[in-house]
């Protein structure tokens, strides 16, 4: 671990000791930066002096006050698309503040936490910082490399990080993988897209020793990814270990017997993704730490674990001026004013134009680390079904799956509305393949436990018994594509789509 690294993470523990300073001191510098930007002259910030007088003066605001996008007086970063969890995909712009703000303690924390080298890694994804509808995970990717924090000399596919298009990425990492016994950490956005890597390797390890040893390619790939595969070395030895490996059994960890020293991975998991957590650790084994990466909206990057194995996330001082809502209390809170164990939603005032700005997202506090709040995150706030006026919401839902894992076994799920009959029902998308009829059944009798109004409703005969409809699991990662947090209630497009088998 570099001193860079060092001394940029004592300092962010040394902002959590001093966040509500901070948070103060964010606001008025934000006031002061864009008293001359439209909503600067609307609500007249150079006449604000006080936090007080800017929460009388200013409302709270959604993405539908932002009409013409943000606008703000600092330089353009990086023009992002959002991950569209509500709605249609959206622009929007994030200043070069912004993300310099963020730098790359994503990236560094895990080797702070751990107190080991850089070097020896493999990064599942892949990032086009090209594109226009660019993720923020391309983007914290693209600052982290500009701020140093990220070298492309660290990572055995290097030449695989930064591209426009790829095709066949499992294949890819899969081959370069092979060619290192001794990569210490794999990254990724998300812990799901580890496993379709590892069980990609898992169940193609065959064709792809083939093609290894024939320096042939049995998938479809350009000319220049074909080149820059070549160039890996595989030593007789490595490729007579991975036979014996795949060939042998173990009660070691697959991962661990392909790769000695890997220490730790990195992804968003936790939560509706905790089962991909269980998966990967039967393959990484107990011993293998996992980094649950980031907590990040697009418009705002607001938290980051600062323990392994942990999915809870510091709130970092210097990336806005945080308040949170109590929907219960019906009251806007400071962050020295929150209570833990209480679920809220943070509103975030930031360096990108936005103020007072609902995230939508529901956290929960699990403690706090000096000043600093430290979340747990439990889905959003306006993720809600409704037929009749039942308004089941997405935290409902989870409970009921949940409970319903104790008879079948799945891994991803989603519910949507049938609206194709009446009474309207839920319809319940599962990628369990020994789901039968009493499925629905049970989430329906679980459901009534939850929900009230839903039970209410379903004896009124207002709703419809759910029905269920199995869907394979790379439809749900699909769309989850770009979210950091779970889509639990799909729209009616989604459903009809998936109904009709599109």
């Amino acid at each position: 671990m570099s001193r860079q690294f060092e001394d940029r993470i004592n300092k962010l523990f040394t902002d959590f000791n001093n966040a509500d300073e901070i948070n103060d001191n964010n606001l008025m510098s934000i006031l002061k930066d864009n008293t001359d930007t439209e909503i600067g002259r609307k609500y007249h910030f150079d006449d604000i002096h006080s936090i007080e007088e800017f929460r009388r003066r200013v409302p709270l605001t959604t993405a539908q006050d932002y009409p013409n996008g943000n606008s703000y007086s600092y330089e353009v970063g990086y023009n992002l698309a959002t991950s569209g969890t509500l709605g249609k995909r959206k622009r929007f712009t994030v200043s070069a503040l912004a993300m310099s703000l963020s730098g790359g303690y994503n990236y560094e924390m895990p080797f702070y936490l751990l107190d080991m080298p850089t070097d020896k890694g493999l990064n599942i994804s892949i990032f086009n910082v090209a594109d226009k509808d660019m993720l923020l995970s391309a983007a914290l990717y693209d600052t982290a490399y500009k701020c140093g924090s990220f070298r492309l000399e660290d990572f055995y596919d290097k030449d695989f990080l930064f591209l426009d298009t790829v095709k066949n990425i499992p294949y890819i990492k899969s081959y370069i993988a092979f060619a290192h016994s001794d990569i210490r950490y794999f990254c990724s956005i998300f812990l799901y897209d580890l496993l379709i890597v590892f069980n990609y390797m898992k169940e193609n390890w065959k064709q792809l020793l083939h093609d290894i040893r024939s320096h042939t390619f049995s998938v479809e790939l350009s000319e220049r990814d074909k080149a820059m595969l070549l160039q890996q070395e595989f030593s007789d030895e490595r490729l007579a270990d991975i036979e014996r490996i795949f060939t042998t059994d173990s009660d070691e960890p697959l991962m661990k017997r392909l790769f000695p020293e890997l220490k730790f991975v990195t992804g968003v998991g936790g939560g509706k993704y905790e089962v991909f957590d269980r998966d990967l650790k039967e393959l990484i084994g107990e011993d293998t730490d996992i980094f649950y990466y980031i907590y990040a909206q697009t418009e705002c990057t607001m938290g980051i674990p600062v323990k392994m194995n942990e999915a809870s996330y510091a709130m970092m001082p210097r990336m806005a001026f945080y308040e949170y809502y109590d929907a219960y209390a019906n009251e806007v809170l400071l962050p020295h004013e929150l209570v833990v164990g209480n679920e809220y939603e943070p509103i975030v005032t930031t360096f990108s134009g936005i103020y007072r700005y609902h995230t939508g997202d529901r956290v929960r506090v699990k403690e706090f680390l000096g000043e600093t709040p430290v979340v747990t995150i439990h889905g959003r706030i306006n993720s809600i079904i409704n037929i009749a006026g039942e308004k089941v919401d997405d935290a409902d839902i989870t409970l009921v799956m949940d409970k319903l894992k104790e008879n079948y076994t799945f891994n991803q799920f989603a519910v949507g509305i049938d609206a194709s009959v009446y009474p309207n029902r839920y319809v319940i998308f599962v990628d369990a393949l020994d789901a039968d009829g009493e499925f629905a059944v049970m989430f329906d009798r679980e459901l009534k436990k939850m929900a009230f109004d839903y039970e209410d409703l379903r004896d009124r005969g207002d709703i419809g018994l759910p029905i269920l409809h199995k869907q394979n699991t790379e439809s749900f990662f699909k769309i989850q594509k770009g979210q950091i947090k779970p889509k639990v209630i799909v729209s009616n497009k989604q459903v009809q789509e998936w109904m009709s088998g599109r």
